[in-house]
């Protein structure tokens, strides 16, 4: 779904400074699945960084589980376990931002709650070419 140009821009090296950056400053959470010590998926999260935001806004920044491991329940597992320490850390509701085209990952997330707020699309260049993603928002967590 993503621009093969920009996925072939992708560096595993500044990949990992970002995230090391990242939890070092606590500006977002990272959890981990792993199947037999192999890292099969993970989710980061943290602070809603949408300007429209209520402070009790937490925002699901990236969740992926590698293909061969779809169907296993490992998204679902992600998901519950950052749900409960956004519910920890005092945060009431959730939101998330998705490709537009991206069908499968909006199943998902309506399946655990999250309802689709067509309002939100908005377009942006992505390794030249215009991608849109739409918000999608889990008003109430508990």
């Amino acid at each position: 779904m993503l621009p093969e140009c920009y996925l072939n821009s992708l560096s595993v090296s500044d990949r990992e400074i970002m995230w090391r950056r990242m939890i070092k400053q606590q500006s977002a959470q990272l959890l981990v699945a792993r199947i037999a010590e192999q890292i099969t998926g993970f989710v980061a999260f943290g602070a809603s960084r949408d300007k429209d935001a209520s402070i009790d806004r937490s925002e699901i920044w990236a969740i992926y589980v590698a293909p061969e491991s779809w169907s296993m329940g490992i998204g679902h597992s992600l998901w519950v376990s950052a749900q409960q320490e956004i519910i920890a850390k005092g945060y009431t509701s959730a939101s998330l931002w998705l490709l537009a085209d991206n069908e499968k990952a909006l199943r998902f997330y309506e399946r655990v709650g999250f309802t689709l707020e067509p309002s939100s699309r908005k377009s942006f260049e992505l390794g030249g070419v215009e991608v849109e993603e739409i918000r999608c928002i889990r008003p109430r967590l508990i």
